[in-house]
């Protein structure tokens, strides 16, 4: 027969599998059967303990946000894939800084210089939160509110 082990203040202490006629040598009170260690009973139903808060968010943690947000924005799959993505730009990027100097640019290339200027403000802006959030990350850092 399962039961459940009380201390005097009704918390369950131990769940163990009794035989007929058991008394406890410790002080302790058998209690019903359908009880958890950690619950208490208070002499009509178990009161389940409160879980434990969360653990406090790490640098490493807000560094995997700002990655995750990047990963987004480029549109990449994982890690790997955005960081091609980013190098592709860039060299597009130098590639359109290099055709400026030599003759203005197409409306079309302008238009694509805008897009990869804007995409480089936009990772340097979460590199920039990440940076402000990492000394001590708030527990609801992964919140928009903190990101740009």
């Amino acid at each position: 027969m399962r039961a459940t082990l009380l201390n005097e203040a009704g918390l369950c202490v131990n769940v163990i599998a009794l035989g007929e006629g058991y008394e406890s040598d410790q002080g302790l009170v058998i209690g019903p059967s359908d009880g958890q260690i950690g619950w208490t009973w208070n002499g009509v139903e178990w009161i389940k303990p409160e879980p434990p808060p969360p653990p406090p968010p790490t640098t490493e943690d807000v560094r995997a946000e700002a990655q995750r947000r990047i990963i987004a924005l480029v549109g990449a799959k994982d890690l790997n894939s955005c960081m091609v993505k980013q190098l592709n730009a860039n060299m597009r990027a130098n590639e359109l800084n290099d055709i400026q100097h030599s003759r203005e640019l197409t409306t079309e290339e302008a238009a694509e210089a805008q897009v990869l200027r804007s995409l480089a403000i936009q990772i340097k802006a979460i590199r920039a939160a990440s940076n402000v959030l990492e000394p001590n990350p708030p527990q609801d850092y992964t919140d928009d509110k903190y990101w740009p």
